[in-house]
């Protein structure tokens, strides 16, 4: 069974790399260029994805928004969120766990490393 990615990046290349990287190694990808388009993909689809990756800093809703308004969703209570940023402050991450982020990654990031990541949080098929 196919694993679905919602990748969250206000970047058009960031979000066609991700989209590549993971399709690669057979997860179905689904884009948003922002928080608020994100939740209105959750809105509007009967299927979460297995797992939300999200930059921090985008305009309209940034990530630390989108994620505290993800976790209110029924759908999104449970999900992994990984946040994938330049932002390396502590301070942030730290908001970014407490509104329910459930990893941290820094980039660039490898595509290796970030499947092992996703690997991580995502139970087992």
């Amino acid at each position: 069974m196919e694993r679905t990615v919602l990748v969250v990046d206000d970047s058009a290349t960031m979000r066609m790399s991700l989209k590549a990287t993971l399709e690669m190694h057979q997860f179905h990808v689904q884009t948003a260029e922002n928080g608020s388009a994100a939740l209105e993909w959750f809105r509007t689809t009967h299927e979460p994805p297995d797992v939300v990756i999200t930059d921090v800093h985008m305009p309209v809703m940034d990530g630390l928004t989108f994620i505290q308004q993800l976790r209110a969703l029924p759908q999104g209570r449970f999900l992994p969120i990984l946040v994938l940023t330049t932002d390396s402050q502590e301070e942030r991450r730290q908001e970014a766990r407490r509104l329910g982020a459930t990893g941290w990654i820094i980039k660039p990031v490898s595509g290796s490393d970030l499947i092992a990541v996703i690997d991580k949080v995502l139970p087992k098929h």
